[in-house]
């Protein structure tokens, strides 16, 4: 099932009282399912009544045998088959372990455990994790290792076969704390890369980003993620920077942004449009949420303002990928909708038109649920995903073996005023992985 977070103004929603007398299992299989009950309002709304009504059946039945002792730990199992057949990227069950790190993150922390702060892809051919992405100030990047970089062993031997396998083999050794030797190929070249993991004193935030083909006039703004509650600070920070700097035009890159807190998302946008937002429609009500002027307000009255409001009046592009999600939808959505920037890459990850809140759950688990559809200013539903304009897959063979970034050349171009073709539509890819392990897979 694919998972992600969109959140409101308010992160975080309150946790709806567990009933007392039963069982650990049934008091928190009785608070989600009251949850559920009472907020869900995603598409498979007309489901979840015989869905919850087999929960209840097969609860009964697992906790047949041990009574009042019957641990919560069934519960998340049975929440979790509940929330599979709903088959909603916004509706998720988080461990007690996942979501005290999620908390972390929401509230502009890093996280508790050591990171060498990069994300990475498994590529079968080479047996090997090709880093994507090399966060600003942390380990990796004090150690030379950079977007492009090919990790092919640890201390000498060959990375485990496998995607998960050498992941949890990677992961290990950064959780080790210990120095260890990451074995990396560079544009042919091996090299080895002393390392150790450390703590991340701030969450995954913006950047402005130097690449080997960017000319002068165009400046690169990575957005690795939207939880963290001072990003759209920043952004707007770095967009005025790189108007100091001298840059005529910026590309906005949201690639495996998997989406947070909708007051950065709707900010980020409106320093390129100036007023700009959207109505986020509930079981209950409509609430809309609108920039101008530095503040996102909401129509409840709750207000996010930046200290720098940044303004951006030359040509603007935004990168996509398949694991752009959610609240990293929102933001090219409209600037393309508004027409005031082109969008390059691959089909969104497809949850545009959806938003979640998520409730803390008694046992420690955390229940994300959708909340709300998401509007345009007009009452109009949002589309399920950003199509680009510019369709350009992510070329990790190019990344890999010469050190290019295809798609952001291609953006480029795009903003140079080159000659560019519209390339035939491509479906997303249906076996994406879980976007809720695509938020907690950095290593």
């Amino acid at each position: 099932m694919k998972k992600i977070v969109l959140v409101g103004l308010l992160a975080l929603a309150a946790c709806a009282p567990a009933q007392s007398g039963n069982s650990p299992a049934e008091q928190v299989f009785n608070q989600a399912s009251s949850l559920l009950q009472d907020q869900y309002f995603g598409f498979s709304l007309e489901q979840l009544p015989a869905i919850l009504l087999k929960g209840k059946a097969d609860l009964q039945k697992a906790c047949a045998d041990s009574g009042s002792g019957c641990k919560a730990e069934v519960a998340q199992k049975i929440i979790d088959t509940m929330i599979n057949q709903l088959d909603d990227a916004h509706t998720f069950l988080e461990t007690p372990a996942v979501f005290a790190e999620s908390q972390r993150t929401r509230a502009g922390q890093g996280g508790s455990f050591p990171i060498l702060g990069v994300r990475s892809v498994y590529r079968p051919k080479s047996n090997g994790r090709l880093i994507t992405e090399s966060l600003p100030t942390m380990a990796a990047e004090s150690a030379g290792l950079t977007r492009g970089d090919m990790i092919v062993g640890i201390n000498g031997k060959p990375l485990p076969v496998g995607d998960n396998e050498s992941a949890l083999a990677l992961r290990d050794s950064v959780r080790s704390g210990q120095e260890f030797i990451v074995n990396v190929r560079r544009a042919g070249q091996n090299r080895e890369v002393k390392v150790t993991g450390r703590l991340a004193t701030v969450p995954a935030l913006p950047s402005l980003k130097t690449w080997a083909t960017l000319p002068s006039s165009i400046a690169l703004i990575r957005v690795p993620d939207y939880v963290p509650p001072q990003t759209a600070e920043m952004v707007h920070k770095l967009i005025n920077q790189a108007a100091k700097n001298g840059a005529k035009s910026l590309i906005l890159d949201f690639r495996g942004n998997t989406g947070g807190a909708a007051s950065n998302c709707i900010s980020v946008a409106g320093a390129f449009l100036g007023r700009t937002g959207t109505i986020f429609a509930s079981k209950a009500s409509r609430e809309s949420y609108i920039y101008e002027n530095g503040v996102v307000a909401g129509s409840n009255g709750a207000r996010v303002r930046v200290s720098e409001i940044g303004a951006f009046t030359g040509g603007v592009a935004s990168l996509v990928d398949q694991n752009s999600a959610s609240c990293a939808e929102i933001t090219p959505a409209l600037l393309q909708t508004a027409k005031r920037g082109i969008v390059i890459g691959e089909p969104s990850y497809g949850i545009l038109n959806t938003g979640s809140q998520t409730f803390p759950l008694q046992d420690g688990s955390g229940l994300s649920i959708t909340t709300i559809r998401t509007l345009d200013l007009n009452g109009v539903a949002l589309p399920t995903r950003v199509t680009p304009n510019i369709a350009q897959i992510e070329d990790y063979d190019a990344l890999e073996n010469n050190a290019r970034d295809v798609m952001l050349e291609r953006a480029i171009r795009a903003l140079q005023g080159q000659a560019t073709t519209l390339e035939k539509n491509f479906k997303p890819n249906s076996n994406q992985p879980s976007l809720l392990e695509l938020r907690n897979a950095w290593n």
